[in-house]
């Protein structure tokens, strides 16, 4: 492997943990939220806000990441399976997502159901990754 696809790969993992750590803490802070004093629950949502601008920097990474290790292995996705594309297609499931829960009022959205929805996004982002590139 070359020097460029292992760094790229590397920035790859480390944004994966960073948006997957985000996915899984979450909810908890989510959930103790309600219980908490005002106090605690404005410097939680803090956390939570700074929380929620490392998972969009990850997945801008992931992205990006992703593409250029196309383009440096493979020369493009000319040749990519059915799994690949299944991938892409979470992708894109997993950005509407953060799209939609970051425009539409949690009154009006379950934050239990649509971080349960992302979580099995990245599930099978994860699965059609490692069947795609095995």
């Amino acid at each position: 492997m070359d020097i460029v696809f292992l760094v790229l790969l590397f920035l790859h993992i480390v944004a994966l943990v960073v948006g997957t750590a985000t996915n899984v803490v979450m909810p908890l802070l989510g959930a103790i939220m309600p219980r908490l004093a005002p106090e605690a629950r404005a410097e939680i949502g803090g956390v939570t806000k700074r929380l929620t601008m490392n998972s969009r920097g990850a997945v801008t990474v992931l992205i990006l990441t992703g593409i250029a290790m196309m383009v440096v292995r493979y020369n493009g996705v000319e040749g990519a399976g059915p799994w690949f594309w299944a991938k892409m297609a979470a992708v894109v499931a997993l950005v509407v997502m953060m799209i939609v829960t970051s425009v539409v009022p949690r009154e009006k959205l379950n934050p239990k159901i649509a971080g349960m929805a992302m979580r099995l996004i990245l599930l099978f982002i994860i699965l059609s990754a490692l069947l795609a590139f095995r």
